[in-house]
């Protein structure tokens, strides 16, 4: 297994262990961009605009001299600027909520790509990755808990990815072990 490969499923294996705080946090902006795209399209629909009023003022003589060649007052083109403000903010919105569930696919995808292969690792193996890469422990601290020396650990966490890689890539092929 090459170096990029080993850092591709050291990474898959990490969004597996931090799917939950990922999936929670992504369906918190989901919901917020939600209600942000919710309010817009109200304000749209209800025509809910403000407008300065100063500037909407009635104009004075050297203003009414000079004609205006499109025949749009001040209140219409403000309305039309805020609006076509207010459509482009929904359509960002929009685009960024896709986004988001697009993400929400992807860690899906991953996790079913390596939680088969997780669940058949042993026990010692699961449990030192649970401990690296969803509780965050660093080799020494796992050390501890498991009774081992730091290079076991690492030589361990190491096997354990290289395991993952394999079966992952037995799995790309379309080949599943028994």
């Amino acid at each position: 297994m090459d170096k990029k490969e080993f850092k591709e499923t050291e990474e898959k294996i990490k969004r597996y262990y931090q799917r939950e705080k990922k999936i929670k946090s992504i369906e918190k902006t989901i919901k917020i961009l939600d209600e942000q795209i919710d309010k817009i399209e109200k304000d749209l629909r209800n025509c809910n605009f403000n407008i300065d009023p100063e500037e909407s003022m009635s104009s004075s003589f050297e203003e009414r001299v000079q004609t205006s060649g499109s025949g749009i007052s001040y209140a219409e083109r403000e309305i039309m600027r805020v609006t076509e403000m207010k459509i482009r903010r929904v359509t960002e919105k929009k685009l960024e909520r896709e986004k988001q569930e697009e993400i929400l696919d992807n860690i899906e995808r991953d996790v079913s790509e390596i939680e088969d292969i997780i669940i058949q690792l042993s026990t010692e193996h699961r449990n030192i990755l649970e401990m690296k890469y969803k509780k965050k422990y660093n080799e020494y601290k796992i050390a501890d808990e498991v009774h081992l020396s730091q290079s076991q650990v690492n030589k361990k966490i190491k096997q354990a990815i290289r395991i993952i890689g394999e079966w992952n890539r037995w799995n790309n092929f379309g080949i599943k072990l028994e």
